[in-house]
């Protein structure tokens, strides 16, 4: 059969899809709270001097950060090679809950997912069509 060869594809194509039906949200409780409730495992927050910085695995410091190590990384030139090399290292970045403008949570969008599947669908079906 001709279509066996399509499927991965196919299945890399939708696990693209279904990760892209994910949107940030803003959670209307407190960090603190966030965590207690859901311990969600990443969060993007929103400094009041205005970067977003997204916390793997946060976790609450003495009450008053948000605390997570992140992979940083970190490139550099080797002698006698035309190429950089490029290393990953933890950092740990915290943020200050008085510093905290806004804390977002990656959460599923249904209207996303149904409009992109469609479309998805639609798009194979094409493709089938014209290959013949």
């Amino acid at each position: 059969m001709r279509l066996r060869r399509y499927r991965p594809i196919a299945t890399l194509l939708l696990l693209m899809h279904v990760q892209a039906c994910s949107a940030w949200q803003p959670v209307p409780v407190s960090p603190r709270r966030l965590l207690e409730d859901q311990n969600p495992s990443k969060v993007r927050v929103t400094r009041s001097d205005g970067p977003r910085i997204i916390l793997h695995a946060p976790l609450v410091i003495r009450n008053d950060s948000l605390i997570s190590t992140i992979a940083v990384r970190r490139c550099f030139d080797v002698p006698g090679q035309s190429r950089r090399h490029c290393l990953l290292y933890p950092e740990t970045r915290g943020v200050a809950y008085a510093d905290v403008r806004v804390v977002e949570v990656r959460q599923f969008e249904t209207a996303l997912a149904v409009v992109g599947f469609i479309g998805f669908a639609s798009a194979i079906i094409v493709g089938m069509s014209l290959s013949r």
